[in-house]
């Protein structure tokens, strides 16, 4: 039980697990409801009807939204608690990153990496990115363009009332982090010696983004969360609340 409170992604032998705990201590056992909720948890959803594939790898669920055959594919991200900001002896902390108990009480969707040109063009009809390649990140676009596109995309999936949104600043973390508070988060790698092989940054050789996916991904299966371009948050700019609220951003 506690192994699986510490891992976001399903273990291939839980469900053998649980059924030995419960043999061993009973099912009435809180640890064994407690367990059983986690589990249940970490398996996720049934299929999206938005789904085009649908499936489960070493990085969990996915899921792959179709856009006039033009693909976007989503991880789930399992609800749960995390530190958000950073320890205050981190290299290149910034004062504004007070470490704060976080909990996200609901599992969403994310895009596997940025929205490509390619993708925000199928929805937008326009491409505005400086750097005009269709399998880079779109960029050169504001929070505003975001909110447009957003109710664009909806529209254009077959299905209707389908939330979309960008991820609060907490669900992007926590995301990202994918269950681990190193200073490259999400990856097991504690210093500088790998960071060529996960992420996008600037160097004599980069000159602009790349294409999205060419770097290895986080645990969740999460691409470029490090690095390539800047990403936008549903949530405005400010500091993080120094009492740890019960349910922090992911209603709103």
């Amino acid at each position: 039980f506690i192994a699986l409170e510490q891992v976001m992604v399903l273990p291939p032998t839980a469900f053998q697990d649980l059924v030995e705990l419960k043999n061993y201590i009973g099912e009435t056992s809180n640890t064994v409801i407690q367990a059983s909720a986690r589990v249940r948890l970490l398996e996720g959803p049934p299929r999206p009807a938005w789904a085009s594939a649908f499936g489960r790898d070493e990085f969990g669920l996915y899921a792959s939204l179709t856009i006039w055959k033009h693909t976007q594919r989503f991880r789930y991200i399992p609800a749960g608690n995390f530190m958000m900001g950073s320890p205050i002896d981190e290299i290149g902390r910034e004062k504004d990153e007070a470490a704060v108990a976080i909990t996200l009480t609901h599992s969403f969707w994310l895009a596997e990496s940025e929205c490509t040109q390619e993708f925000w063009t199928q929805v937008m009809l326009s491409n505005p990115a400086y750097h005009e390649k269709l399998r880079h990140p779109v960029e050169r676009v504001s929070w505003q363009d975001v909110q447009q596109f957003m109710p664009l995309l909806a529209k254009r999936i077959q299905q209707t009332r389908l939330p979309c949104r960008l991820p609060t600043e907490a669900e992007w973390e926590f995301a990202t982090r994918a269950g681990s508070t190193d200073r490259l988060p999400g990856h097991d790698t504690r210093d500088g010696g790998d960071l060529d092989r996960i992420a996008v940054h600037a160097g004599p050789s980069t000159r602009s983004s790349l294409a999205v996916g060419e770097r290895l991904p986080n645990r969740l299966g999460l691409f470029d969360t490090i690095g390539n371009v800047w990403e936008w948050c549903q949530d405005a700019y400010a500091p993080y609340p120094l009492v740890p609220p019960s349910e922090h951003y992911s209603n709103q």
